[in-house]
């Protein structure tokens, strides 16, 4: 155990250089491609030797020594003009050796270094970092347009330099396609070539051709009546879409009602690209299950994903499997009632089209805000009233402040030291402490209490608190809320779930799926001691 978590350690300051290549992007329907993994793992290899990399790295840790931070799950961001002072000082330190005319063994070697990285940096920046961190970056894209026009010459000052016959001008159209003697030169000014031109082109704005999506929910209960079912009535971009009602308690518009053998067979023969999954937990193995078999749709499973022992070993099996690119585990309190406290946590810009607020004065601000001394979160319902869920609070309610506080402490609560743990049919309480921080989470369901739900974080130097109803974060005099455009139940989780299968996105890059099935696990193992 303590070999594993010390070569997870490792991996992890690994990763702080050069990020591990994901595996989808060299195995391909469960079998490798040769080729692409091993062009994938020297690009990734190159990058652990680069000494922008080691810098970056450096930086951090600075950054992470000034600010004390112990929470994992602080990244500190790397700013753009780091990158860029980088490339000038290289860029004049070259043309200071190439005028002067320095040139011996050690500055040669210097150079072609210099080179290898330079061009390892534009191939990763511009073809390959969506294998490594797909739909993830911190900067405009435009950053890296504007980085070319500093990287591309330093390249051509080091070739000029190790191959002192060669002039900075001519080695400098070699790499804008004008051609070379040197076949090796001439491969690589074309590809070159080919990345400014495609940078240049992929920055202009683009106009979308509007898609016509066809969804099936599966299941017409209080949420898909209430939330779901809402937004995609008004949504333009839907076409057409089908409600399978299990239990015949709704009557809507465009809804197909009967018994389980009859529904199924219709599944099998529904062509819609999107499916929710929207019956009670106990269930959803078996739709998955069916949808996967014949689909290649992308799947929205409310949570718990599961509740049953044996169904939970079946889902690690699918979700380490390529089905798992086909789908989205919802957990909407992680990715809409407190998605600014996600956000803060998780820095994904695809949660910024979601927000508004002092985004970046809330960023600084919890970048020094020093170590995590406590968590507490609240939620405080009416009962609910639905037959499925009495039975299931743990999973159905429980597991939202198990999830955020997971996140929160990158760890899921098998690692957390319990110190008390109660429940009864109404209020489930855990007392429990990670390393230095103190978790405090509360869930009551009583009709007899007023609704109230909250999250309060406290650092070294300041407080967050994430009033989940308003679905405001505060922090020092920051805030950050959810857009006025995505005030309405669910909106946020379908419009996610709608461009992930539109936009052609891995669902595991933005859903709820970290932790989740860990966390199902731990709830099982503590119902199991209740017993």
């Amino acid at each position: 155990m303590r070999g594993r978590v010390k070569m997870k350690k490792i991996k992890e300051k690994i990763e702080t250089i050069s990020k591990f290549p994901l595996k989808e992007s060299y195995i391909w329907k469960g079998k490798p491609s040769i080729v692409t993994s091993i062009i994938a793992w020297l690009l990734w290899f190159c990058r652990l030797f680069s000494l922008l990399q080691i810098c970056k790295f450096v930086f951090r840790v600075i950054k992470k020594k000034i600010y004390v931070l112990k929470d994992k799950t602080t990244k500190v961001d790397v700013p753009s003009y780091f990158t860029e002072l980088y490339f000038i000082i290289e860029l004049i330190v070259a043309c200071i050796l190439k005028m002067t005319n320095q040139n011996n063994t050690f500055i040669t070697i210097i150079s072609i270094y210099f080179f290898i990285e330079s061009f390892i940096w534009v191939i990763y920046y511009t073809i390959a970092r969506r294998f490594y961190e797909p739909g993830y970056t911190i900067y405009s894209p435009l950053e890296y347009f504007i980085m070319l026009i500093i990287v591309v010459p330093c390249m051509a000052f080091n070739i000029s330099i190790f191959k002192s016959n060669e002039q900075f001008s001519s080695a400098l159209k070699s790499l804008l396609g004008d051609g070379s003697n040197y076949l090796w030169l001439f491969i690589i000014g074309t590809l070159m070539t080919s990345i400014i031109i495609g940078t240049v082109v992929s920055n202009f704005p683009v106009e979308f051709v509007k898609s016509n999506t066809y969804i099936s929910i599966i299941g017409a209960g209080d949420n898909t009546k209430d939330r779901l079912l809402p937004n995609v009535i008004k949504d333009e971009d839907i076409n057409d879409y089908r409600i399978y009602d299990l239990d015949n308690r709704f009557c809507m518009k465009k809804c197909f009602v009967g018994d389980t053998f009859t529904i199924d067979n219709q599944l099998l023969e529904d062509k819609s690209e999107i499916f929710f999954v929207e019956v009670p937990p106990q269930y959803h193995l078996h739709y998955l299950e069916l949808l996967l078999s014949s689909k290649t749709s992308l799947i929205a499973l409310e949570k718990p994903a599961c509740i049953d022992h044996y169904d939970l070993r079946r889902f690690y099996e699918i979700m380490d499997s390529d089905y798992a690119n086909n789908i989205f585990l919802i957990s909407y309190y992680l990715l809409e009632k407190m998605l600014p406290l996600t956000y803060l946590f998780t820095r994904r810009e695809y949660y910024l089209k979601y927000l508004t607020g002092d985004i970046e004065k809330a960023k600084q601000l919890h970048s020094s805000a020093g170590n995590i001394k406590s968590i507490e979160i609240s939620i405080i319902e009416k009962e609910d009233n639905r037959s499925w869920a009495s039975d299931l609070q743990w999973y159905e309610t429980m597991i939202h402040p198990l999830i955020i506080a997971s996140n929160i402490l990158d760890c899921t609560p098998d690692r957390w030291q319990i110190l008390k743990f109660e429940s009864d049919n109404t209020s489930w309480i855990i007392n429990a402490k990670y390393n230095d921080t103190d978790i405090n989470l509360l869930v009551v369901k009583s009709n007899d209490s007023e609704v109230k739900r909250i999250a309060k974080i406290a650092y070294d130097n300041l407080n967050i608190v994430m009033n989940v109803d308003l679905k405001k974060l505060s922090i020092g005099q920051a805030s950050i809320s959810i857009s006025y455009k995505y005030k309405d139940k669910y909106s946020i989780i379908y419009d996610m779930v709608k461009h992930c299968y539109q936009d052609k996105i891995n669902p595991s890059l933005i859903d709820g799926r970290k932790y989740q099935l860990e966390i199902i696990d731990w709830i099982n193992q503590m119902n199991k001691k209740r017993l």
